[in-house]
């Protein structure tokens, strides 16, 4: 909740089976979960505070689409899921997703199978950098998943020592680096970056250095 109140529009959410229901947790669920359903809803009342919002969302499911779709019914969403029929033709602008009632962009990293509204990311829509740094040196613009010739761009900008840590946000998620390096990729992909992902992002420069990045600012 926090972080959509401080301007956060985009997730990576892993979703685990447990219970005979889907769940969001990372990894171990042991750790902290919640049901999908409820974590929806916690989007679905944000919309609705927020109208004029676009939100995305990525997930990484070891469930099957069905269940996340239950999860989006129960929550009241799936009504306000785009749905991108043709990867081949050019994205609606945020303000037509939104004069369209359609303002929640679901993506899985497989097959949605017959949830149209759950795009398959990296096969149609989205490409990516690698994820594994462990030093700043380590960030690298190279292609992970998906293909350069896709329409959005993901840049992933965090460290994983061996696994994430407040003090490694702290090596990367400030400028200049964090704008620096989105303008680099930019430059060496002639392609706009759509998403910034990082870890701990109230750490850092992350939300003033979007504002830069979109005009806002400068």
């Amino acid at each position: 909740d926090q972080q959509l109140e401080d301007g956060v529009r985009g997730f990576m959410l892993d979703v685990h089976p447990l219970e005979e229901d889907a769940w969001l947790c990372h990894s171990e669920c042991a750790l902290g979960k919640e049901r999908l359903a409820d974590g929806m809803a916690r989007y679905a009342t944000f919309l609705d505070a927020h109208p004029d919002n676009v939100m995305v969302l990525v997930f990484e499911s070891y469930v099957e689409p069905a269940a996340i779709a239950a999860a989006f019914d129960e929550a009241g969403v799936a009504h306000r899921a785009y749905t991108h029929t043709d990867p081949h033709q050019s994205w609606p602008t945020l303000a037509a997703l939104i004069d369209a009632g359609t303002p929640l962009v679901a993506f899985s990293q497989g097959d949605g199978a017959d949830v149209p509204w759950l795009m398959d990311g990296y096969a149609d829509h989205l490409w990516d950098t690698p994820y594994a740094a462990q030093t700043p040196d380590d960030l690298s613009c190279e292609l992970l998943r998906g293909s350069q010739d896709h329409p959005l761009f993901l840049l992933n900008h965090f460290l994983s020592r061996p696994t994430a840590r407040p003090d490694l946000a702290e090596e990367v998620n400030h400028d200049p680096l964090l704008t620096q390096r989105v303008r680099q990729c930019e430059a060496e992909a002639d392609q706009r970056v759509n998403l910034i992902a990082v870890d701990f992002y109230d750490i850092g420069d992350l939300l003033t250095a979007v504002d830069v990045l979109n005009g806002v600012g400068d």
